[in-house]
């Protein structure tokens, strides 16, 4: 599990972020798959000095989202985030267990997104990950992708792959 708070022992650093960010502007326009385990530890977070914290918001319409920001900000409004619907991935068909715990923050859970760039050159791109609707090819999809992930060592991915994602044989 990741803690995104400064000053936490297990935060994943700028090369883990910037990382996340590569995966993401690669997969712009695309579906991936999520296994996200994240933790905000409130009294390291209310002491950054970053406006993003804490990541889990509450919006008008009642309706959670998660923004974690994917670096420090270079500038103050100039900053790449990603944002994940965590309501809408709770009702969605191809996710699994996304929790969003107010009082201790932790957002965990797994599902297909297709990632949509909203970008805007004053405040910085935002990836945001929107649940995949369900069809047939998105839950193959899901149950190729979580098989191989969850499998350990190269013959159980070959075989995971054979099972899972070849279809028509």
């Amino acid at each position: 599990m990741w803690s995104l708070c400064p000053a936490v022992p297990a935060t994943p650093g700028n090369s883990v972020l910037s990382a996340w960010e590569d995966q993401l502007a690669l997969n712009t326009g695309a579906f991936v798959y999520l296994d996200v385990s994240l933790a905000e530890t409130f009294p390291a977070c209310n002491s950054s000095a970053s406006g993003e914290y804490p990541f889990l918001h509450t919006g008008e319409d009642g309706r959670n989202v998660y923004v974690v920001p994917l670096h420090q900000p270079e500038t103050a409004n100039y900053m790449s985030r990603m944002m994940i619907p965590i309501s809408d991935a709770a009702e969605a068909l191809l996710s699994d267990g996304f929790l969003d715990f107010e009082g201790e923050a932790i957002l965990q859970g797994s599902g297909v997104f297709f990632v949509d760039l909203m970008d805007d050159p004053h405040s910085g791109p935002l990836y945001r990950l929107v649940p995949a609707p369900y069809s047939v090819e998105t839950a193959q999809m899901l149950t190729c992708t979580r098989t191989i992930s969850g499998a350990s060592g190269l013959v159980a991915r070959t075989l995971g792959f054979v099972r899972h994602c070849m279809t028509g044989f």
